[in-house]
């Protein structure tokens, strides 16, 4: 889902995590919602690999990415 490879048979060290902008398209459904703990702890997996992402990308060029 955020990662470049598992689709692919990668091994997990040749995994590469997608763009900031890859991730906040990303449109995640839990049909059956019940209590909302998945969606819950879905928003909270996105948003560490949202700011994974973010931090890898401003270490890479040196610019802000929030504001790309």
């Amino acid at each position: 889902m955020v990662y470049v490879g598992p689709a692919e048979g990668k091994p997990k060290m040749e995994w590469k995590l997608k763009s900031p902008r890859e991730i906040l398209a990303l449109k995640i459904c839990d049909m059956t919602m019940g209590s909302g703990a998945f969606l819950v702890q879905t928003c909270r997996y996105l948003a560490e690999r949202l700011v994974e992402a973010w931090e890898m990308r401003e270490s890479q060029s040196g610019e802000n990415p929030r504001h790309t």
